[in-house]
């Protein structure tokens, strides 16, 4: 059930561990071929943007994930498809188990890259989330569903600047990791 839940939220608690990952990288503007550069005022109101659209999600899904509310209305303001809607199956697959998480995890994001000069604007994010504070636990009782605590996921993000909807996260990749 976590792999599930974990899955929608971007992340996947009950991995093994796995390799460390590589040290992040500071953010890089990918200009297209005909553009000289990019304004640098345009680049910070992205990340800032894209920041501020996962930093949402990320309070949104683990808000809803306390009660297993697949259908919290505040996902859908940061969140775009296919992202939405595999947090909203995890969610429900939580309800559908009388499992809801418990605490928080604690998340560092960082931009890794941007393109402002395509339609749509994109910004990727790379983020190491601590999961040992953010556990599912059976509804009825409190008690954890597995032995072990939540671990660590690296995860990277792709933000999409959508026309009348502004910033959404559309999409996540997860890769279990030994820490952050």
């Amino acid at each position: 059930m976590m792999v599930a839940v974990c899955a929608g939220f971007g992340l996947v608690a009950c991995s093994p561990t796995g390799p460390a990952t590589p040290a992040l990288q500071p953010a890089q503007v990918i200009p297209r071929a005909a553009v000289a550069s990019v304004d640098p005022s345009t680049a910070n109101a992205a990340k800032d943007a894209a920041l501020k659209a996962y930093n949402g999600y990320l309070t949104a899904y683990v808000t809803a994930s306390h009660t297993a509310d697949w259908s919290a209305k505040s996902i859908d303001k940061y969140a775009a498809d296919p992202l939405r809607q595999q947090a909203k199956a995890a969610l429900h697959d939580l309800l559908d188990a009388h499992h809801v998480m418990k605490g928080q995890p604690i998340s560092h994001p960082v931009v890794t890259a941007l393109n402002t000069s395509a339609s749509p604007k994109t910004v990727l994010l790379a983020d190491c989330v601590d999961m040992t504070h953010w556990i599912e636990v059976q509804k009825a009782t409190g008690e954890p569903v597995s032995a072990g605590s939540g671990g660590h996921e690296a995860v990277n993000v792709v933000v999409v600047e959508y026309p009348d909807l502004g910033w959404l996260v559309q999409q996540s990749k997860r890769a279990a990791v030994p820490r952050c």
